[in-house]
């Protein structure tokens, strides 16, 4: 029987052009995309639309709704605009050499830190008035002990030796430090100086003896999350002694 010109199930042998035997069909694989469209169908689509049509500038709904962080407050309460910087920065000065121990006792008694000594120094310069600064100083150039109008403050007689301190301070007060001790015709580091030595002697700042230094050295170094054995820290107490060093003299 010859087949139908149009029917393409069948193949042909070059050579001969005779027909070949038809192809078996296999009835499975006409189902298959049928079912593979209908299982697709089912399939719930969370986002139809294509990734490549997102712009990367596009902003989220929910991110919309995030407001932004506030500005960090400054050290004058307002806000700073640089976020992220400290508004302090770091001034070198020259502090009375037997002030440094006593500075390092009152940053730890009133802050619980050891290294936060620029606090120390705007808390005097703030609570000790430019009139007190003028009766320590008219005191020292008199050659007295003390001040007659602050009975609790001791003059320091003699040359002064200083050591170089270098306190984070804002830039904004030690302007006004400055201003100050234009008037009075002394240095900014003797401003700081004299306004520490009054507040220190006016609120009792004074490190502990040598009997006490065992103990002190225990809050010293646990404050740092350190620990030394308490035998160890006896034995150092008993070895310490006044570390002779020279300092040149506070102009």
């Amino acid at each position: 029987m010859t087949p139908a010109p149009n029917d393409l199930s069948l193949t042909f042998n070059l050579p001969t052009l005779s027909a070949a035997e038809p192809k078996k069909k296999k009835p499975e694989a006409a189902s298959e995309p049928s079912q593979k469209a209908s299982v697709l169908s089912e399939v719930p689509v969370k986002n139809s639309r294509p990734r490549v049509e997102e712009s990367p500038t596009e902003k989220k709904p929910e991110t919309e709704q995030i407001p932004s962080s506030p500005p960090l407050p400054a050290h004058d309460g307002s806000a700073n605009k640089a976020k992220g910087k400290s508004p302090n920065k770091k001034f070198n000065l020259s502090i009375d050499q037997d002030l440094i121990p006593r500075i390092r006792w009152a940053v730890q008694k009133e802050t619980g830190y050891v290294y936060k000594q620029g606090y120390i120094y705007l808390v005097a310069v703030e609570e000790v008035p430019l009139k007190d600064i003028e009766r320590y100083l008219d005191a020292y150039r008199r050659n007295l002990s003390t001040v007659p109008e602050l009975p609790k403050v001791t003059v320091l007689l003699g040359n002064r030796h200083a050591v170089a301190a270098s306190p984070s301070l804002p830039p904004k007060r030690v302007a006004d430090v400055d201003a100050l001790a234009k008037r009075l015709g002394i240095s900014r580091s003797r401003y700081f100086a004299t306004a520490l030595r009054i507040w220190l002697d006016q609120h009792d700042m004074m490190p502990p003896t040598k009997e006490h230094l065992a103990e002190n050295l225990e809050q010293y170094i646990s404050s740092m999350g350190l620990y030394v054995p308490p035998a160890d820290l006896q034995r150092l107490a008993k070895k310490a002694r006044v570390a002779e060093t020279s300092a040149p003299k506070n102009s």
